[in-house]
């Protein structure tokens, strides 16, 4: 195996069968290989495996009975020879009571040192006393040589073999955080974007900073401040746009500084709207998320304002429009006709005329749309009665009957 991934896992607890053999046992570390992932190896019972830099080896700490005396120790193995697991041996075992018992393995950069923690016993991690050692590989499961003297917790410990790190004598730009993702589900209100921090990481100072947005969906739904000077700048984003619609709008956030390294910066931005946006005040502003063409986007543009110029006429009117009342019904009319026939005295009632249908007088209101039925007159009787003869007859000379 010449390209392994090591893992920690605790499949073996009841028993498992690996590619190397059987096992059984809490906590284990494992090997893959990179070039056939659905195998696994076993390397040995224990945890926190790691691997060098460069180099054949990996290395674990061993907390099975096969480390015995003197577990946990550090152990390491060749992949070459999984199979058989014939090189999995002790790299650092020293006796528990005299800083035995390790943990925190790492090897330096250039290979050739391993750094970890150990106690006196003492095994919770993150609170017992553990100390940092160093040990040369392969020099010995004995020698080591003692960094640290604290009654706290140290762990973790790390070699960097190398070049060290100078400061650049020029300005180098630096920012953070650099690049932002927000996700916004249906209804939720803007949210406030993290503040563009502007470091120097090299010697001098920071000139002003020019800031460009370049939109690749919309446009103008980015607001952008800078503030500061020097080495004390920053950059405030914020959700512009009154109203945002359902879907994805992306743009790139280019931070230039003159004369600074690493410039200009260009900072991906992207924010994904769920829709129904609580921040739009009357819901007639719209922008479109979708790149259009000149002559497509003025065409476009001319229906869009026609429809929500419609539709905000439309709600208008509906909330400022008086609800017409209901028609009564021919029936109740009839009804209402009869009663008031017989409560006048002197007047035959006429029969009911089933198949015709009462009169209706429609009189439009003064906005003109919408007409209301007004109840007809009741009817008149088709015969009066005769008059008595002592009783003089009003009419027309025509009608007008001798005395």
């Amino acid at each position: 195996m010449d390209s392994v991934q090591v893992a920690h896992t605790d499949i073996f607890r009841q028993g498992f069968i690996a590619e190397n053999g059987s096992y059984k046992g809490d906590h284990a570390a494992v090997l893959f290989d990179l070039k056939a992932k659905d195998k696994l190896y076993f390397l040995g019972g224990g945890c926190e495996p790691t691997t060098a830099a460069t180099g054949s080896l990996v290395y674990h700490v061993c907390g099975w009975r096969d480390c015995a005396p003197f577990s946990p120790d550090i152990y390491r193995m060749n992949p070459a020879d999984v199979g058989s697991r014939s090189s999995h041996q002790a790299e650092m075992a020293a006796p528990e009571s005299d800083w035995g018992h390790e943990y925190f393995p790492r090897i330096s950069t250039d290979g050739r040192w391993l750094s970890y923690g150990a106690s006196t016993g003492c095994h919770a991690l993150d609170q017992c006393d553990y100390e940092v050692f160093i040990h040369r590989l392969e020099e010995g499961v004995t020698s080591r040589t003692r960094i640290t003297a604290d009654g706290g917790n140290d762990q973790w410990p790390h070699m960097f073999v190398g070049k060290l790190w100078h400061e650049e004598p020029g300005p180098r730009l630096l920012v953070t955080p650099s690049s932002w993702h927000v996700v916004l589900t249906p209804g939720e209100a803007h949210p406030r974007l993290p503040t563009a921090l502007l470091k120097n990481s090299g010697g001098g100072s920071l000139a002003d900073a020019e800031v460009e947005v370049l939109y690749h969906d919309a446009a103008g739904w980015l607001s952008v401040a800078r503030r500061g000077s020097g080495n004390e700048q920053e950059i405030e984003l914020a959700l512009g746009q009154p109203r945002l619609n359902e879907g994805r709008y992306r743009a790139t956030l280019t931070v230039r500084v003159d004369g600074a390294a690493s410039s200009p910066q260009r900072l991906p931005i992207l924010i994904e709207h769920g829709g129904d946006d609580p921040e739009a005040p009357s819901g007639c502003s719209m922008i479109s998320n979708e790149p259009q063409s000149p002559p497509t986007l003025v065409l476009a543009l001319a229906i869009g304002l026609a429809s929500l110029w419609y539709q905000c006429r439309r709600r208008a009117g509906r909330s400022q429009r008086a609800r017409p009342p209901r028609r009564p019904r021919a029936r109740a009319h009839r009804a209402a006709a009869r009663a008031e026939a017989q409560r006048r005295p002197g007047r035959a009632q006429a029969p009911p005329r089933r198949a015709e249908a009462p009169a209706r007088r429609l009189v439009l209101d003064r906005s003109g749309t919408h007409p209301q039925a007004r109840p007809p007159d009741p009817p008149r009787p088709r015969h009066p009665p005769a008059s008595p003869a002592s009783e003089p007859v009003e009419g027309t000379p025509e009608t007008m009957a001798p005395a």
